[in-house]
């Protein structure tokens, strides 16, 4: 019982441990003159070089954006260049490979067709061996 009332005691004296309690306080701002405090003709001048400032910022902002997207349509156009010339130059490769693989082609055909030939020149010319005993 004694600790609950030391406890209860600590929090209640020690307001501004809590953060939410510290933000919750009433703040009070006095001026001590009228002249401190905003007029209305520099709040009028402010409030116009505030909407000036405003305006300035969007302007940037949106020049900004536009460059950005400037900038990504030329990285693509780059990019898809390159992907085009990549691809170029594995058509030609291809080409060139179905080229050579199409002379071996042919340079086996014709060995193998030579051979032929010459088998069947050779058999026909050498008259068969059984037949002459």
């Amino acid at each position: 019982m004694m600790a609950d009332k030391s406890n209860s005691s600590l929090s209640s004296s020690n307001n501004y441990d809590d953060p939410q309690r510290r933000f919750k306080q009433p703040v009070e701002v006095e001026f001590a003159s009228e002249d401190e405090g905003w007029s209305s003709e520099s709040s009028d001048t402010s409030r116009w070089s505030v909407a000036a400032s405003l305006r300035d910022l969007a302007e940037c902002m949106m020049r900004r954006q536009a460059a950005e997207l400037e900038m990504m349509k030329t990285r693509e156009m780059v990019r898809i260049e390159a992907e085009n010339r990549r691809l170029e130059r594995e058509t030609e490769l291809t080409e060139m490979m179905l080229k050579t693989q199409l002379q071996l082609t042919s340079f086996i055909c014709s060995q193998a067709c030579d051979r032929k030939r010459k088998r069947g020149e050779e058999d026909s010319s050498d008259p068969p061996v059984s037949a002459e005993r």
